[in-house]
């Protein structure tokens, strides 16, 4: 959430601790998705204690399928530029 808040989302804090838009957010030019992984991280979840051991090539492939499924939802978005970055 620090992120969305403080460095990459549409509002930020001021020193009271209210809520104002930011001016500059890439929300203004873009079209921006914040996902979390691995599962069972920040506010995501699962109910099977399988995926309690989560390696890197299983986040990464759970990873292309949520793409994968998100365009397939969201097929206007189909052939857009896309950028991906990392946030920990």
């Amino acid at each position: 959430m620090d992120a969305l808040i403080e460095e990459n989302g549409p509002f930020r804090l001021d020193p009271a601790g209210n809520v104002l838009d930011r001016e500059t957010s890439w929300s203004n030019v873009s079209n921006v998705l914040f996902f979390e992984q691995p599962l069972n991280v920040g506010f995501s979840f699962s109910t099977d204690p399988a995926d309690n051991n989560m390696d890197d090539p299983t986040a990464t492939a759970n990873t292309v399928k949520f793409i994968q499924a998100f365009l397939e939802s969201f097929p206007d978005l189909k052939g857009r530029d896309l950028w991906l970055t990392g946030e920990s």
